[in-house]
Formats: structure tokens, C-alpha cells, sequence
């Protein structure tokens, strides 16, 4: 009897420690792990681009350059510099065609990936004109 009452008592700590466990390591993000793994300004680089906008942006991005330096401001300006030069000939795109739907399908999508939701609009509209049933999360 008294060994049967230690063996519930040892299953069922175990299983509360197991279960806590499992709560536990859904709270952590990813991130946390690529840290951990030695991934760290990879890491940095997704956190900061997942917190942009909000109002512990402009401390972690201190925080984080401080320990980086140039190369974490290189990979946070590298997407914004590319997505430009999608904009760019895009746009030399539309000028050589200004009913090309595809093109200011695409413009309105990365306006709006740039925060530029007037210029998102107004490019969505543009299309729509040409595809009076298109739709995109811009409407």
C-alpha cells in the first residue's frame, strides 16, 4: 500500500513537472532559441523587425547596435534598400505601360509593406480600374 501511494505520488509530481514544462516552453518565441544557438544578430535582426512600429523599437535598436554595430544596420536597411529598387523598376515598368495590372498590383503591395498606405491605395485603385473584380487585403 505505501508503495503504491509513492509511486502515484512520484507519477503525478512528475506529470505536474512535465506538464509545466510544456507550458513553459510555448510562452518562449524562437528567437529566444536562435539566441541561445549562437544565431544572435540573425536573431537581433528578426526580433527588431518584428517589434518595428512599436515603442520599444528605438531602445532594442540602441541596445542592439550598440552590441552589433554597422553590420546589424546593414542587415536592417538591406530589405528597405531592395524593396526601393523593386519600386523603381516597377515604376519604369508602368511608364512604358500604365494598364499593366500585375505591376501596379505589385507597387500597392510594397507601398503598403513600407507603411506608404496612401500610395498603397492609390496604386490598388489603379488596378482595380483596369480589374474591376479584383481584391486585395488593401480595399
Amino acid at each position: 500500500m505505501r508503495k503504491s501511494v509513492l509511486f502515484i505520488s512520484v507519477f503525478s509530481l512528475l506529470s505536474l513537472i512535465l506538464i509545466i514544462n510544456i507550458y513553459v516552453s510555448q510562452l518562449f518565441n524562437p528567437l529566444f532559441f536562435h539566441l541561445i544557438e549562437g544565431k544572435e544578430r540573425e536573431a537581433a535582426v528578426a526580433f527588431l523587425k518584428k517589434i518595428a512600429g512599436t515603442k520599444h523599437y528605438d531602445l532594442q535598436r540602441r541596445l542592439f547596435g550598440a552590441v552589433y554595430g554597422a553590420d546589424l544596420q546593414r542587415d536592417l536597411d538591406e530589405p528597405m534598400s531592395t524593396r526601393q529598387q523593386e519600386i523603381e523598376r516597377l515604376e519604369s515598368l508602368l511608364a512604358k505601360n500604365e494598364k499593366a495590372r500585375d505591376v501596379l498590383v505589385a507597387l500597392a503591395l510594397l507601398y503598403r509593406e513600407q507603411k506608404n498606405e496612401q500610395k498603397a491605395r492609390e496604386y490598388y485603385l489603379r488596378a482595380k480600374d483596369i480589374d474591376p473584380k479584383l481584391s486585395l487585403p488593401i480595399d
